[in-house]
């Protein structure tokens, strides 16, 4: 996964933590994607991703398929 990787070569960036949990989440993995949730929320609660991004996020794909 690529975003594993990007979170390799630059620990603790954000967004690779967010596309990291974002993808367990989509896959169907709620407990990985929740640990990445907690994981952002520690860092910095008011950053835009995690749970509820991810959820509306799956919702408008759905949406846009149909």
């Amino acid at each position: 996964m690529l975003a594993q990787i990007l979170n390799l070569y630059s620990p603790g960036e954000l967004n690779y933590i967010d596309t990291m949990g974002e993808a367990y989440f989509t896959s169907g993995d709620s407990t990985t994607a929740s640990y990445y949730d907690s994981i952002l929320m520690k860092r910095d609660a008011k950053f835009g991703g995690g749970i509820k991004s991810w959820e509306q996020n799956k919702k408008k794909i759905i949406t846009n398929s149909i």
